[in-house]
């Protein structure tokens, strides 16, 4: 009984996000929907390990080609959901397919194995080989090492693919800061612990496929552990996922982004400081650089070379600067603004963001705030 509980502890979950995630409508969600169908590839291979080690071993023959198809997948479609969250706009066979070429080539050298291997020794490999009892007959030999090779592969996507997620993630949140004053809401933090999540299920996976299934067969006790861990993580993943939606870049053709001149009109610098200084635009809550850009009448990569070479600073920093420094403006009159009102009046989109740009800046506001009134302010 307890075998089975740990068995469908992830078959469960697994289950709970396909429904949850999959009923989203296909507008505006196709993240959310791609993860639900990563969650179905999730619940074959957790249904498969609930055949294996409750030997239904007449069941297991017709799935384990699938399951080590949906176990090499995991990894390929994590990436593709990362890449619909911030590149790519829907999945596209002949744009996504490729990620899933070394999945599909394992399905087929697996189910040509068991075709290859008469009842007899299908049986065999399935009720002996796989639970690690040696056992002779033809195709063994073939289908040990396509198992050993997935292994392999297994390993390797794991290290490939949360590196290109983590790439993408990290080059995502630079270009959201040149690009977004208050790129708070676009910026992807959460998938650092998202990634984190799916590093442990990794990690967890990558051991339990090294050491073999076989070897956690005979004591309930040792499915204790991976069914915890796979159970809570996937958990993790779907809640996660099923909070966010896509945060696609999106620059308006208009504003432009090639430079046809590498020499920066001399002015322009000044121009842009005293927009800052004199007009205060940095007081718009989701000022953008091609808004900057538009004032000056100027084009978009030169705004972003100017804050880049002459203030040391990307877009978001070089804005909050400025609101910071208003903020501290506020702080030092005799009114008493509370958090909330230095926030707006500073534009902030939110209390967080001013308490970030402060720690950023070098001091917290309870600080900041404190030191004010020691000596003399409000």
């Amino acid at each position: 009984m307890l075998t089975h509980i740990l068995l469908l502890n992830p078959v469960y979950v697994t289950l709970f996000w396909i429904i949850v995630l999959n009923l989203y409508p296909r507008k505006g969600n196709e993240p959310k929907r791609f993860l639900g169908k990563f969650m179905i590839v999730a619940f074959v291979v957790y249904i498969s390990h609930l055949f294996f080690f409750l030997e239904i071993n007449n069941l297991y023959i017709w799935v384990d080609s699938f399951y080590n198809f949906a176990s090499l997948a995991v990894f390929p479609l994590y990436y593709i959901y990362v890449l619909l969250l911030v590149r790519d706009r829907r999945f596209l066979w002949r744009l996504h397919g490729r990620y899933l070429i070394a999945p599909a080539v394992i399905f087929v050298l697996i189910a040509v194995g068991y075709i290859n291997m008469n009842d007899e020794t299908q049986i065999n490999y399935v009720k002996l080989v796989q639970h690690g009892i040696a056992s002779p007959g033809k195709g063994i030999r073939y289908m040990q090492v396509i198992s050993f090779l997935a292994k392999i592969v297994f390993v390797v996507q794991v290290i490939v693919y949360l590196r290109l997620a983590y790439k993408l993630i990290s080059r995502h949140n630079a270009e959201i800061a040149e690009y977004y004053s208050e790129p708070e809401s676009m910026n992807l933090r959460w998938v650092q612990t998202f990634s984190l999540s799916f590093f442990l299920v990794s990690a967890a996976s990558a051991v339990v496929a090294m050491i073999g299934r076989e070897n956690f067969q005979g004591n309930d006790l040792y499915l204790v552990a991976p069914s915890v861990v796979f159970s809570l993580l996937l958990f993790t993943i779907g809640l996660l996922g099923n909070m966010q939606k896509a945060v696609h870049i999106i620059v308006p053709e208009a504003c432009g982004g090639q430079v046809m001149d590498e020499t920066i009109p001399a002015k322009l610098k000044e121009d842009l400081v005293e927009l800052f200084e004199k007009g205060k635009i940095f007081l718009d809550k989701d000022l953008k650089i091609w808004d900057v850009s538009g004032q000056l009448g100027t084009n978009r990569t030169y705004v972003s070379r100017i804050i880049n070479k002459e203030f040391g600073q990307n877009f978001s920093t070089f804005v909050n600067g400025y609101r910071v420094a208003h903020a501290k403006t506020l702080i030092s009159t005799k009114k008493n603004y509370s958090v909330e009102e230095i926030a707006d009046l500073s534009g902030f989109g939110s209390v967080n963001s001013l308490y970030r740009a402060f720690l950023a800046a070098g001091v917290s506001l309870k600080e900041y705030r404190s030191e004010n009134r020691r000596n003399g302010g409000s």
